[in-house]
């Protein structure tokens, strides 16, 4: 899904060029439209003001994504914008550790654990910022779908995530387990909304042109046709029968080989 998942099976595992073939996630992004009204009732809802700032990170609550250094990031951000609101989007088998570690941190009064939602383009459009804290990364769909709702993203510079997250232009990127480098990040963000707006507006530009679903699936149905077209000769022919399938079952174990 990601150059770096490619450079990762070619240079680390070993695999064959002419087997790997990168096909990028996509949305849809007329389901993420910027200019989208945040839903009525959801700041009064959650405790917020009217006028404060929103961040968002919708991630599992899992280990890989990084949590508790973005909890670690939090209080040095809340110093400089006491009035910023967190929402944590998503579910997992950190969250009674994540919600002690924000207890013991004083986050409560400006964070909130909100759980699996299912349609994640009413937050980002109530959203100012996405943040995606991850220790590793194929792809993340997430960036992918905060920038075509136009809410630009601060991120970890790992794995595939620097191929959507364009440090300076759709958003900012920032070493893995660094909470300073991190806070900094969303601090230089939320002063400068002026750069916000730029790189939510560049950021689905970007989107439209390279992460579309309709692209991803126009270049999944080119791969299937390669191969279809690859095959060795009378495999997959109908006048072949069972023998045509035996071969290709054959043809197919000798590829995964």
């Amino acid at each position: 899904v990601s150059q770096a998942s490619a450079k990762f099976l070619l240079e680390t595992k070993g695999i064959e060029q002419r087997k790997v073939v990168v096909i990028r996630n996509g949305c849809d992004p007329a389901q993420f439209a910027p200019g989208r009204p945040e839903p009525s009732g959801l700041r009064q809802a959650l405790g917020f003001g009217e006028s404060d700032p929103v961040l968002l990170v919708p991630a599992r609550l899992e280990p890989q994504k990084g949590h508790s250094n973005f909890l670690a990031a939090l209080p040095l951000v809340l110093r400089e914008f006491p009035q910023l609101k967190v929402v944590l989007v998503g579910d997992g088998i950190l969250r009674k550790e994540l919600e002690a570690q924000a207890a013991s941190l004083g986050l409560n009064s400006n964070l909130r654990f909100v759980g699996y939602q299912p349609n994640m383009a009413d937050w980002y459009a109530f959203a100012d910022l996405m943040v995606l804290p991850s220790l590793y990364e194929g792809l993340p769909l997430v960036a992918i779908e905060s920038l075509a709702s136009g809410c630009p993203v601060v991120a970890t510079a790992v794995d595939g995530t620097p191929e959507v997250v364009i440090h300076g232009k759709t958003g900012l990127t920032v070493p893995p387990r660094d909470p300073i480098q991190l806070a900094e990040a969303i601090c230089q963000m939320f002063r400068h909304p002026e750069m916000r707006e730029s790189m939510g507006r560049w950021g689905r530009e970007f989107i439209m042109s390279e992460f579309t679903l309709a692209k991803q699936v126009r270049e999944t149905a080119d791969l299937y046709r390669l191969a279809w077209n690859q095959r060795p000769p009378g495999v997959g022919d109908p006048r072949q029968g069972v023998n045509s399938i035996s071969a290709s079952s054959r043809h197919a174990a000798a590829f995964r080989n």
